[in-house]
C-alpha cells in the first residue's frame, strides 16, 4: 500500500488568515506532533482554510462520507474523480442500522470495492470520520465490533494495487456528504451513481476552482 504526503487543509494564524500562505495537511500534524508545547497550542487554537484538493496522478480520489438519519439509520456515499478533478462515477449505499463509526467503515469498503470494480489501479480515499480512518489503516482486534467489516477492508487492501487512506475535513468533504445523504432515497444495498446529481453540481465545481472554507477546530 503507497503512502504519499497528503495535501489537503491549511492553517493560519487568526489575525493573519487572508495574509498568510496556506500549509498542508501534512504540516499540520508535523506541527502537531513537534515535542513543542507552544507550536502545539497554536495549532490547536489556530483556524483552518479548508478546500478540497486535486489527487496527483495517476491516482484517484474518492471522498467518503456517513450519514445518519433517525439516529439509528444509517447510509455511506462517494465519488472518483481524476487528478484533473474531473467525475468518474459515484456511488450510495443505504445500510440500513448501524453505528456512527460504522456507517464511515462502510464507505471504505464500498470504495474500495467500487474502485476494484472499475479497475482502478492508483486510489487515493478521503473520508472525515478519524475513527474510521485509523481502522481502516490499523485494524482491530477480532473482539471488536467493528473487526468483521474492517477484516473486509483489509483484505481489498491486500491486493495488486495502490491504496491511501487519509482524513480530511468536512469542509472539504461536501461532496460525499451530499451523496451519503442522497442514499436514503435508495433501497438497502450499494447502488451505482453514473451522474452527479443536481444538488452535487455547485459543490463539484466549487472543489475545482478551489473555493476555501474555514474551519474553527482542528478535529
Amino acid at each position: 500500500m503507497a503512502v504519499f504526503p497528503p495535501n489537503p487543509p491549511t492553517t493560519l494564524s487568526s489575525s493573519l488568515i487572508m495574509a498568510l500562505p496556506m500549509w498542508s495537511v501534512g504540516e499540520f500534524h508535523h506541527h502537531l506532533n513537534t515535542p513543542t508545547t507552544d507550536h502545539i497550542q497554536k495549532a490547536i487554537s489556530a483556524p483552518f482554510l479548508i478546500a478540497w484538493n486535486f489527487p496527483p496522478y495517476p491516482y484517484v480520489k474518492c471522498n467518503v462520507d456517513g450519514s445518519a438519519k433517525d439516529s439509528c439509520l444509517a447510509a455511506c456515499g462517494g465519488l472518483f474523480r481524476d487528478s484533473s478533478g474531473n467525475w468518474i462515477e459515484g456511488f450510495v449505499r443505504n445500510i440500513g442500522v448501524a453505528s456512527i463509526t460504522m456507517k464511515d467503515l462502510w464507505g471504505i469498503l464500498s470504495a474500495l470495492q467500487k474502485a476494484n470494480s472499475l479497475g482502478i489501479s492508483h486510489l487515493w480515499i478521503e473520508a472525515d470520520s478519524m475513527t474510521a480512518v485509523s481502522l481502516a489503516m490499523n485494524g482491530c482486534s477480532n473482539n471488536h465490533p467493528c473487526y468483521p467489516i474492517v477484516s473486509e477492508i483489509h483484505n481489498l487492501l491486500a491486493g495488486p494495487w495502490q491504496v491511501q487512506i487519509s482524513h480530511n475535513f468536512r469542509e472539504a468533504n461536501r461532496a460525499a456528504d451530499c451523496l451519503a445523504s442522497h442514499a436514503f432515497h435508495f433501497p438497502i444495498g450499494l447502488h451505482v451513481v453514473h451522474n452527479p446529481p443536481s444538488q452535487l453540481i455547485s459543490i463539484l465545481r466549487d472543489d475545482i476552482v478551489g473555493v476555501t472554507f474555514l474551519h474553527n477546530s482542528p478535529l
